[in-house]
């Protein structure tokens, strides 16, 4: 699936984009819209833009199966560990490292999420700019 968006920022071989919820967005929630009209996103460049160009961008085909691991296992994995490693330890103490081992947790998430989508095409590539119908091509 394809569609029209705007580039919020280029960060070389990626751009952040917008993506504005469409009545083909209805039952899909690949893009997490929930409640809200846009979304922001990264997406692999395979064609030059700059921000504020109107580009087409090929949306991922594939669920991603696994992301309630990354999302929830993970970060609760080390929580339980810094639990079980600390249970001799003072109440202070135990608090500190569950919270360092939660930070920790949900940066390998977020690592791992983004590693993922980007090894297994899960994230949006920008094919082309958009060229409405109106717009002279001739410089």
């Amino acid at each position: 699936m394809t569609e029209v968006v705007t580039v919020i920022k280029d960060k070389g071989r990626s751009a952040v984009i917008e993506i504005n919820r469409t009545e083909k967005c209805a039952g899909c929630n690949r893009c997490s819209f929930n409640r809200r009209s846009s979304v922001r996103v990264n997406a692999i460049k395979e064609a030059d833009c700059t921000a504020g160009d109107k580009v087409v961008v090929r949306l991922p085909e594939k669920d991603i199966l696994l992301a309630p691991l990354f999302l929830f296992v993970i970060p609760l994995a080390f929580v339980a560990a810094a639990v079980a490693a600390t249970r001799a330890l003072t109440a202070a103490v135990q608090i500190a490292v569950i919270a360092a081992a939660l930070a920790a947790g949900i940066a390998v998430t977020y690592a791992a999420d983004r590693f993922y989508r980007r090894k297994r095409g899960y994230m949006p590539v920008i094919i082309s700019k958009y060229i409405s119908q109106g717009e002279d091509t001739n410089d």
